[in-house]
């Protein structure tokens, strides 16, 4: 992988605002002034991939991994969770933040899905969303 749009005499404009938000404003300044070109291992050390594999097989194996830890993940919470990261990337730590990830907390905690998850969780069960996670398969079926 590599950005050598400067070895051309132009700049990485285009795809700037998600490689920035992916790796950071230091890796990439970097990138982008060096037109540097990165391994696999660089990738993973900067936050651009999070799993490496050898073969298309070890993708798939990987991949069917985590879709099962994302299957046992309460869906409403993890649509919260989503809009959650958004909120407050890139934001300073203040009063007003805290209040405002405290009410997030309070307003999920709240929900039918948080406390069929508790009760789940206290009988020694899989939480209800659980239930369909044993026929999830990826790659999906045509």
């Amino acid at each position: 992988f590599a950005l050598s749009e400067v070895k051309l005499g132009v700049i990485p404009a285009t795809i700037s605002p998600y490689v920035v938000a992916k790796i950071g404003p230091a890796n990439a300044r970097r990138l982008f002034m060096t037109g540097e070109t990165v391994n696999v291992d660089k990738a993973k050390e900067i936050g651009l991939v999070q799993e490496i594999v050898d073969t298309p097989e070890a993708m798939v194996k990987e991949a069917q991994k985590v879709c099962d830890t994302m299957l046992l993940a309460a869906p409403k919470a993890v649509a919260a969770a989503k809009k959650l990261v958004a909120s407050v990337q890139y934001q300073p730590i203040t009063p007003e933040l805290q209040d405002f990830t405290a009410e997030q907390l309070a307003a999920v905690r709240m929900s039918d899905e948080s406390t069929g998850g508790m009760i789940a969780v206290q009988a020694g069960k899989k939480p209800p969303w659980a239930a369909n996670a044993e026929a999830m398969k990826f790659p999906p079926a045509p």
